[in-house]
Formats: structure tokens, C-alpha cells, sequence
């Protein structure tokens, strides 16, 4: 769609004041820190009272001029409230001591949360206490920066049979103690605690009790218990302290805002200078006692929601009236100039006025981009060329910087390269008498630490912090197996996988087949980058395919090389890498289908090729193939409507379309299911999903060699079936927390093992990226009728991807298919990476008037994170500190 197609509809603009308004309703939902809430609901407010005010201005009774003295009003009120919030403060100050018993753990409104807890049991006693399992957790809505006292009244699982054993406090993830009843009191019994809780970010603290050691009663009764607890008990008068000795803070309020408006007054009585300058004293004391409660709450932490909100929002209130009256009180007589006239009178006459002036100029004048130079086959392909050089160049550097084996499932996924390479077959069952690793593999692991460097996906930290100064790697460097020492059973966890990416990656790896292993992983690492790269490539193709414009092939190209998370992915192992890759391609050709005005068989035929070899790569890009497949329907159905010869080139196209798909993927169709028995999509067998939607039961599943993971040959439980209204249930829970984690750490930046991500700080800009482009795509929506089709286009992709790996991968092959979650990760939603970019730049675009810009800043704001991700992985791996 070029420019000029849609002048008429840029034009059309949302009001900023609107946006500026949703964006702030939507950091109220998503923001984790309450101090970000309370600002944003704070601005929000601060907006609602200018459209209140743009509003009286624009009425009919303002136009009138009527005698009400709406400014007046406007103060009297404003001053009453502010008068008011010292004694709404104190009626808001907190409970400082709570207590819990077991029926109250899933109904007080303070506990967000709680698990590990079984049903409330009575002893003869008449004692009214709950078992914990072997971990029970209680989520408070409570973070404070003081040391509070938890008391837990307990009683020893010796009593029932059980071990002597301690139990471990845990708060926020840190130890905060432990405590051990007495086994010979059958008495429930009193231990406190007292520490300061780990600050992780957020307004809740988890307290966590992990028993040393838990138990099975009997055959009849198979629950593993931990201990039994009868009540718990918080008391936060410790942190509170510090604000209950400065109480005299908030009474002061009101007595200073009474005498500074009394001495105004005898200013303005009686004309003397004394009285105003102390009106101005009196609102400077104030302003210092509003700001010191609100520090002290700051330093205290968020104790309890209305205190948190009332304390701040009212001390920030009350700090701008006191400020507003102090600058703007007459500067000692009644008719002398205040503060802030004689601070606008001198920025009138100096200098800074005329750059005010300039800076407002413009920013409000944006305008329209220049006329780019006419594009021509020649200037694309040297773009495209120079954009290679650019992604490939960075994947080189990743590729050498991020150290052997440390990347998701890099072991498994060289493993396959390695099977077809040395052993020439494709694995399938039944497997050969090998080991499930290669001898070559895992003694490479251990001479590169890999076990004792990373996570490998563990909630544990690792043995090491970062690859130590003292140990000789020269052995690391220079191994190389015997050729019988690189034989294996299959290719572990990727042994299911479709094979397409490691034939490619296999003539890197036999370039230096004699060479040693890390040579070859290098190899195939560089190989890697070339597929990331040109993926690059076809991002450019698709900005270009859909605005007509080198800008914005640049644009969208250079983000998609420079995004630190799909850099890292693709410079390492991963057949993730040629999914993005094709998926990348198949987009563009689908979008560049739907532009069309005809539909050619040769479109249709590239169009079947690369669908057919995308399915090859990996099967949870599937939603891909079929929102591509609608689109040919889309084109070709309609035209049946037309004359024969016209409908007979379109159902030949069709023909060329599913001929050409079926002839490149079928053949793997079959070999899956010759040797392993499977139709379907690998992943997703197609007997187990019918019967799925049909309402049947689905078997417990057994572990197939694929599912093997490093160090463990466990087999998989028994285990229920969730239903789907369960799952969502599930995912409600998680909340913000998990999807922030998926959806925007693991697919901006977490490295490794997922264990090293970017700083906290430098998600915040990223979530406000969203934000924005969002709001700038729903304007172009509502306002540009002519951006629809492809903005609908593209969120197709985005939305399909997004309910297949939720619904279909997580939850039918996780939590129905095996009873356990299976664990998303950002790096699965990286087909989609090119559609998703399209739209937050479009978003930005607009919202910035088409002017270049955003274009122009996008890439270098994706570069200045770029050189943040390599820091943090210099940092995790090397010990590194830069800057």
C-alpha cells in the first residue's frame, strides 16, 4: 500500500489526550511495581481533571461568562481536599497484626494465594489445624522494605507417626529460618520469625514451608505429609515504626495549610510583608512534612493496598497544593510578584524562551517524510545484500561469544547433526543399541563444565558462577572422538523432530569432520547464522511488500537482526532456526499473494514449496501453513464465481499449491509413520487429536527415547487429565508474572539455559514499546479503513500462533496429553517475529505522524540493546564487566 493511497486516511488521528489516557489504564493492569501504579494512576487523574477543565472552557457557560467563578471553585475544592487527605490518612494506616487459621488461608482477602495446603482436620482436642504437602505456599498482598515477625503455631509430624524433622522458612525465594515442634508435645506450639523480606519486584511476598523431610501414613491414607499447622500470625508494627514515631508529620498538615492561608490573608488585610513571607514559610514547612511521609512510606515498602494508595496519593497532593501556594503567593507585599511570575519574566527575556519556542515548533509541526529515491531492482538487492552482511555479521559474533552448549537444547540438536552425519540415518524407531548421547558429546560436556555452569533449565543455581580463570581448557579445545565414540540411540529430546534443518546443518559438519567437536559445532553454529540472516532478508521483503518503501525494509530488517533474543537463537544449534526462517518467507509470500490482483501458478507453486519445507523444520509452526493455506482459498474461491477459462487458471494455481506442498512434505508423512507409527504433525499425533475433539479419553503417556533428558531416564507418571476450562483456569492464576516471563522476557532477552536474562530495567521501555505500537495499530483500525486488510492479515498470523502453542502444544501436549504443563518459551513465537515488528513500527509510525523518525530510531534502539544483551552475556558467562 503506498503512501499516497493513504493520505486522506493519515489524517485522521486519535486524540493524544485519549491515547495518552489509554496508556495509562494499560500500565495500571500490567505494571508489577506498585510505586508504577501509583504514578500512573496519579497521572491519569492529573489527565482526567484537564479534560474536565478543557471541557467547562468549551461549554456553553464558559462562553457566557455566567457570574460563577468556576476558577474559584476549582481552588476552594482543591483546598478542601487537600485539607481533608491528613485525616483520610490516618483513618487509612494499617493492620499491623493479623492472624490466619486454616479455614482462612483460601478466603482472607490479604492471602492472593495459596497451595500445598490439604483440608482443615480437628484432633480431639477440638484443635482446628491443616498437613502441608511436602512444599506449602501462602502469597500475602503485602512487600515491605522492615523487618516483620511471622508466627507459626505448630505441632511436630512426629505426633502422627511422621520423622523429627525441621522446617524451612522460605520468603520470596530466600531463607528467612526454620523452626522444630517438640516431638514430645502434643501441643501445638509458637515459633517467630523475624527478617526483612527479599525485595523481588512486585507487591506480594510468598512464604514458602518446605518440611526436611515428608511422609506417607499408610497404604490407606498415600497423602505425603509435611507438618501440621494450626495458625500464622504477621505482625508488621516493626516496619510501621518508623512512620507510627513521625505521626506528628500528618497532623501537622492541616495546621500549616490553616496558617499559611490565614497569613495570607492578614497579608492581604493589613499589607504587611512580614505575614506574606511567612503564608510562603508556612506552605514550605508543609511541603516538607507532606514529602517526608511520603519518603517514609517509600523506605516501609507497600504494607497494605489502601494505606500504599492513600498515603502516597494524598502526600503527593498535598505536596503540589503546598508547592503551587508557595510559588504563586504574593513575594512579601500583596502586590509584589510571586515566585513563579518572576521566574516566567526572566525565561521570557532570556535566551531559553527561543528554545522553548524552537522545541515547540517542532514537535508540533512532524513533518511529512521526504519523497524516497524510486526503488528499483537494483537498489533492493543492494539493500538486501548489505542487510545480510549487517544480520550475518552479528550472528558471527554470538555465535563465537556464547560459549559451547549453551543454548536450549543445543546438546540434543547437534546430537541429531551428528546421528545423520556419522551414522547416515534419519533416527527412528526401533532404535539401535547405542547410548542415548554419544561417548564424544558427553565428554565434551564435562570438559567444557557445561553441568556446572549452567542451569539447564533448573530452578537451582549453578556450581559455577562463570567460566574460571584457573582450569586448563586446552583439552576442551582440541577433543576428538573416535568415530565409534560418536555413535548414539537417536538424537534425545530432538529425535522426533522433522529433519530438514540438520540435512542442512550436515555438509557443515562434515567440512570439518576430522576436526575437533567444537570446531564442528562451530561449523554448524555459522550455518545457523546464515539462515537467521536471511530471514532478515524476507523481513525486509515483507516491510517492502506491504508500504512500497526502502524505509521501511530497513527498518523492519534491521530489528529483525538486531533483536538480542533472535540473535542468540539463531547463531546457535536449533532447528528453530529454519522454522523462523521459512515461516519468515512464507509470510511474505502470502502477503505478496493477497496484494495481488491475480493469482499465477508460479506464486501458487512457491507458495506449496515453502509450505511443504516449513512443515519440515518444526511442527509448531503449523498455524502458519494454514493461515497461509486460507489466503490461496481466499484468492481462488471467488473467482469460481467468473467465467470457466478464469476459474480454470485459479483451480490450476490450487493444483500447483497442494501438489507442490504435499509432494515436498509427504515423504515424511510417510517415513514417520512407517517407522514410528505417527500421523500427524510430530508433535500432535492426528488419532490421539481426533478423538481429543471427540470427547475420548486420552491414555496415560509412556516416555519415548525422544523425551530423554541429560541426566535423567526416568519414566514419565500416571498422571489426570486437565480440562480445558481447568487449563484457563490455571493460566488465569499465573497471571501477568508468567506472561511477562514468556512473553516478553523469553522473547526479548534470556540466554543460556534461560538463565541469563537482561537487566529488570530493561524491560519496562520494552512493555511501553508495546503499549504504544498497540494503541497505534488499534488507531489505524478504527481510522484508516484502507490499513485494515493487511493489519488484519498480520494479526492472523500473530493470533494463530499464539492460540495454537497455548491450546494445542501447552495445553493438549502438556496438561492433557502428559498431565504437566510443557513449558513455553519465548523463542516459540519467533516465526511470527516479522508480523509482530510490522505492526508495533506501524503503530509507532502513525502515532507519529509518518514521519521517519520512529523508522529512524527503531533500529538504533534495537542496536543500543543490542550491545546491553552482549554485555549480560559477557557478564554471566565470563565474569566481564562492562561499563
Amino acid at each position: 500500500m503506498s503512501p499516497d493511497a493513504t493520505a486522506t486516511d493519515a489524517m485522521k488521528r486519535p486524540s493524544p489526550v485519549v491515547l495518552l489516557a489509554l496508556l495509562l489504564i494499560i500500565i495500571l493492569k500490567v505494571a508489577e511495581q506498585p510505586l508504577t501504579k501509583i504514578v500512573a494512576l496519579g497521572a491519569l487523574l492529573v489527565l482526567l481533571c484537564v479534560i474536565i477543565g478543557r471541557f467547562l472552557r468549551n461549554t456553553r457557560m464558559g462562553r457566557l461568562a455566567l457570574p460563577l467563578p468556576v476558577r474559584a471553585v476549582a481552588r476552594l475544592i482543591a483546598g478542601v481536599i487537600a485539607v481533608l487527605i491528613p485525616f483520610a490518612m490516618l483513618a487509612a494506616q494499617p493492620q499491623l497484626r493479623a492472624t490466619y487459621t486454616p479455614d482462612q488461608f483460601a478466603t482472607a482477602r490479604e492471602v492472593t494465594s495459596q497451595r500445598g495446603f490439604y483440608g482443615s482436620e480437628s484432633d480431639p482436642a477440638g484443635n482446628r489445624y491443616v498437613w502441608t504437602q511436602g512444599n506449602a505456599r501462602l502469597v500475602f498482598d503485602f512487600l515491605v522494605h522492615k523487618p516483620i515477625t511471622i508466627t507459626f503455631d505448630a505441632r511436630s509430624a512426629a505426633i502422627a507417626g511422621g520423622p523429627d524433622a525441621p522446617v524451612f522458612v522460605q520468603v520470596n525465594g530466600k531463607d528467612a529460618g526454620e523452626f522444630r515442634p517438640d516431638p514430645k508435645n502434643n501441643g501445638f506450639q509458637s515459633f517467630s520469625l523475624t527478617f526483612v523480606p527479599y525485595d523481588w519486584g512486585g507487591q506480594r511476598s510468598e512464604v514458602k514451608l518446605a518440611p526436611q523431610q515428608s511422609f506417607t501414613p499408610s497404604k490407606s491414607d498415600p497423602r505425603t505429609l509435611g507438618t501440621m499447622i494450626q495458625r500464622i500470625t504477621i505482625d508488621k508494627s516493626q516496619a510501621w515504626s518508623t512512620v507510627a514515631r513521625r505521626i506528628w508529620l500528618v497532623w501537622a498538615l492541616p495546621i500549616l495549610a490553616i496558617l499559611a492561608f490565614a497569613l495570607a490573608w492578614v497579608a492581604r488585610r493589613y499589607r504587611t510583608a512580614l505575614a506574606g513571607y511567612g503564608a510562603i514559610a508556612a506552605c514550605l514547612l508543609g511541603l516538607g512534612c507532606a514529602a517526608a511521609a511520603l519518603f517514609l512510606l517509600l523506605r516501609v515498602g507497600f504494607i497494605e493496598q489502601r494505606t500504599y494508595l492513600v498515603w502516597s496519593l494524598g502526600s503527593a497532593y498535598v505536596v503540589g497544593c503546598f508547592a503551587v501556594a508557595a510559588l504563586t503567593l504574593p513575594l512579601g507585599q500583596p502586590d509584589a510578584a510571586s515566585v513563579f511570575q518572576r521566574a516566567r519574566a526572566r525565561i521570557a527575556q532570556s535566551r531559553l524562551n527561543r528554545v522553548i519556542a524552537w522545541i515547540k515548533a517542532t514537535a508540533l509541526s512532524l513533518p511529512r517524510a521526504a519523497e524516497e529515491q524510486i526503488a528499483t531492482r537494483r537498489l533492493i538487492v543492494r539493500d538486501l545484500l548489505a542487510l545480510f552482511v549487517v544480520a550475518f555479521g552479528i550472528r558471527c559474533l554470538w555465535a563465537v561469544v556464547v560459549p559451547p552448549w549453551q543454548a536450549p537444547d543445543e546438546p540434543d540438536q547437534f546430537t541429531y547433526v551428528t546421528h545423520l552425519a556419522e551414522q547416515h540415518d534419519i533416527p527412528h524407531a526401533p532404535y539401535p543399541n547405542y547410548p542415548a548421547y554419544s561417548k564424544e558429546n558427553t565428554t565434551s560436556w564435562d570438559l567444557t563444565l557445561l553441568t556446572r555452569l549452567s542451569t539447564l533449565g533448573s530452578s537451582s543455581a549453578p556450581n559455577l558462577p562463570y567460566y574460571p580463570i584457573a582450569y586448563d581448557y586446552h583439552d576442551a579445545r582440541t577433543y576428538r572422538g573416535a568415530d565409534t565414540d560418536r555413535r548414539s540411540a537417536a538424537a534425545g529430546r530432538a529425535s522426533s523432530n522433522p529433519p530438514l534443518y540438520y540435512l542442512y546443518s550436515t555438509p557443515a559438519y562434515l567440512l570439518f569432520k576430522a576436526a575437533p567437536i567444537l570446531s564442528r559445532l562451530f561449523a554448524v553454529r555459522l550455518g545457523s547464522a546464515v539462515l537467521g540472516a536471511l530471514s532478515c532478508v524476507f523481513g525486509y521483503l515483507l516491510a517492502y511488500e506491504l508500504r512500497r518503501t526502502r524505509r521501511w525494509g530497513w527498518s523492519l530488517g534491521l530489528c529483525m537482526a538486531l533483536l538480542p533474543m533472535y540473535v542468540f537463537i539463531t547463531s546457535t544449534v536449533n532447528n528453530d532456526v529454519a522454522m523462523d526462517f521459512f515461516a519468515t518467507a512464507l509470510i511474505w509470500l502470502t502477503a505478496r499473494a493477497y496484494r495481488q490482483h491475480g493469482f499465477s501458478p508460479r506464486l501458487a507453486f512457491a507458495l506449496g514449496i515453502t509450505s511443504g519445507l516449513t512443515l519440515l523444520t518444526k511442527p509448531t509452526v503449523f498455524p502458519i501453513v494454514v493461515v497461509a493455506g486460507i489466503v490461496v482459498l481466499i484468492k481462488i474461491i471467488p473467482a469460481l464465481r467468473t467465467s470457466w477459462q478464469f476459474a480454470r487458471t485459479r483451480l490450476s494455481a490450487l493444483g500447483a499449491y497442494a501438489a507442490s506442498a504435499i509432494a515436498v512434505y509427504g515423504p515424511w508423512v510417510f517415513f514417520n509413520f512407517h517407522y514410528n507409527h505417527v500421523i500427524g504433525f510430530g508433535m500432535i499425533p492426528m488419532p490421539s487429536f481426533a478423538r481429543f475433539l471427540g470427547g475420548g479419553a486420552v491414555a496415560a503417556a509412556t516416555l519415548q527415547p525422544s523425551s530423554t533428558m541429560i541426566g535423567s531416564s526416568h519414566p514419565a507418571p500416571s498422571f489426570a487429565a486437565v480440562s480445558l476450562w481447568q487449563y484457563l483456569q490455571i493460566e488465569q492464576h499465573r497471571g501477568w508474572p508468567y506472561f511477562n516471563a514468556v512473553l516478553i522476557k523469553g522473547f526479548w532477552g534470556n540466554f543460556g539455559w534461560l538463565d541469563a536474562p537482561l537487566p529488570d530495567r530493561a524491560f519496562p521501555p520494552i512493555i511501553i514499546v508495546y503499549i504504544v505500537g498497540m494503541l497505534g495499530v488499534l488507531a489505524q483500525l478504527i481510522l484508516q479503513p484502507k490499513r485494515r486488510v493487511i493489519i488484519a492479515l498480520m494479526l492472523a498470523f500473530i493470533f494463530a500462533q499464539a492460540f495454537f502453542l497455548f491450546i494445542g502444544v501447552d495445553y493438549y501436549h502438556g496438561y492433557f496429553h502428559t498431565g504437566s504443563e510443557f513449558g513455553l518459551q519465548g523463542r516459540y513465537f519467533f516465526p511470527i517475529i516479522a508480523p509482530l515488528l510490522f505492526l508495533l513500527l506501524s503503530g509507532w509510525d502513525h502515532l507519529c505522524a509518518e514521519h521517519p523518525i520512529a523508522l529512524r530510531l527503531a533500529p538504533v534502539g534495537m542496536a543500543a540493546l543490542q550491545g546491553v544483551a552482549l554485555a549480560t552475556v559477557l557478564l554471566r558467562y565470563y565474569g566481564v564487566a562492562v561499563g
